[in-house]
């Protein structure tokens, strides 16, 4: 050890049996001072701990706080009584809040020195194990006095400069005093990376799934808002042709994709919840619900979709208002009516004189009026507007229609050469 602390840059170095998060080492019960030898069949143990052989200045190297008492010192020799320091958590299960300092214990069973240990200091928890397990109680014996079990020994140097600067004094220290001895010299960051390899692996694999199916729920959306844009072109033409502007179809269609966005995260929240607390016990330091996280993803996922249904919704704002003839055959599950006119009770721009106003092109699929002999035209009507225009688009044709009703039509036939929307009523004709 002494060889270690001479090396420029060192300041402190200490050895210890197993290295923490290694789970290596053994670990066993122990007795109080009362037992001896093992002749005879011994009471229960008072204590269960792992068993680490530790020499001076590791506590300080590995960073271990001691609580009360001292650490090892030199003077801890072969001949000398036999000391022990234990973890806080060992002498709390063992003896509760009482003290401990000065307490004999009987812990030969682990390596056959039946030598009574006093405690003669107590030193803070380490997680021996992993860092997702809890941190057993451990009881440390001297290196001078208890060597048999310490066959691996694991030297730690705490340096005051970058360990890239120190690494090659010490390895040419070893290379001298160490012949024929296998060796491995690491930092201790490479120690903790390797206790968390699998725990890494696992996570990343579970990321690319999560990543995948966040992926998959964003795809959909935006597809599902795609398909019913399609789908509903005719109506948002309609809307247009009414006075909707573009900018509240765009709303309406982000709000509709929102909509089921906002219930898919409510829900998913809710599920997070439940499995964090069901999980909760099995991730040690970390809480089971950590707020601002979920809150973070709440707001990513809220983004992301508004993203989804921009586009969908620029599409829909978009749609042409002569597309209003396909919106109204697509309503009523039938193609666009051909030829001379148009049928069953939908409604078109018809002129008083019997002619269809515009280049060709006409709303719905209107009525057929044909001539009824001295009575002129008739204006055969097999269904009413309101609820053609209540099947595309809803109550806010409805409401429309229910407007126009209140306005006083001229009788059909009148009013020379205008255009009007007109709803006439079965059986009336165009007076000429």
């Amino acid at each position: 050890m002494q060889d270690f602390a001479a090396i420029p840059g060192v300041a402190v170095v200490g050895g210890v049996s197993s290295l923490p998060l290694t789970s290596d080492g053994a670990n066993g019960g122990f007795w109080d001072g009362s037992v001896t030898n093992f002749e005879q069949p011994p009471p229960p143990p008072i204590g269960n701990a792992e068993f680490r052989v530790a020499s001076p200045g590791y506590f300080d190297a590995a960073g271990i706080p001691l609580l009360c008492g001292r650490a090892f010192a030199d003077s801890d020799r072969r001949d000398s009584a036999q000391v022990a320091v234990i973890s806080a958590s060992a002498a709390k299960a063992t003896w509760g809040e009482a003290d401990p300092i000065g307490k004999q214990i009987q812990f030969g069973n682990m390596d056959g020195d039946l030598h009574l240990l006093t405690i003669v200091g107590v030193v803070g928890d380490v997680r021996q194990h992993g860092l997702d397990r809890e941190a057993p109680g451990t009881v440390y014996v001297a290196l001078a006095q208890r060597p048999m079990v310490a066959a691996e020994f694991n030297v730690i140097a705490r340096t005051n400069l970058p360990i890239a600067s120190v690494m090659p004094s010490l390895r040419r220290m070893l290379e001298s005093n160490a012949k024929g001895i296998p060796y491995s010299l690491r930092p201790l960051a490479d120690v903790r990376a390797s206790a968390l390899a699998d725990r890494r692996f696992s996570l990343i694999l579970l990321g690319s799934f999560a990543g995948v199916a966040f992926t998959l729920a964003i795809s959909g959306l935006y597809g599902l808002m795609a398909f019913a844009v399609g789908q509903r072109q005719g109506e948002f033409a309609l809307r247009q042709a009414l006075g909707s502007t573009r900018k509240r179809i765009a709303r309406l269609v982000v709000e509709g994709g929102m909509r089921i966005g906002i219930a898919g995260v409510v829900l998913g929240m809710i599920g997070a919840i439940a499995v964090a607390r069901l999980a909760g016990n099995r991730v040690q330091g970390v809480p089971a619900i950590d707020v601002p996280i979920l809150l973070g993803v709440c707001i990513v996922l809220l983004i992301t979709l508004l993203l989804a249904c921009l586009l969908p919704a620029r599409r829909a704002s978009a749609v042409d208002q002569r597309d209003a003839r396909t919106g109204l055959a697509q309503g009523q599950g039938r193609p666009p009516a051909k030829g001379a006119g148009a049928h069953d009770g939908d409604i078109g721009q018809i002129t008083t004189d019997g002619r269809r106003a515009g280049s060709g092109r006409h709303l719905g699929e209107g009525r057929r009026c044909h001539d009824t002999g001295g009575a002129g035209q008739s204006c055969r009507q097999e269904g009413t507007a309101g609820r053609v225009l209540r099947t595309v688009i809803g109550l806010t044709i409805q409401r429309g229609v229910k407007r126009m009703r209140h306005v006083s039509p001229p009788p059909c036939g009148q009013g020379a050469g205008s255009v009007a929307l007109v709803s006439c009523p079965r059986g009336a004709g165009f007076r000429t």
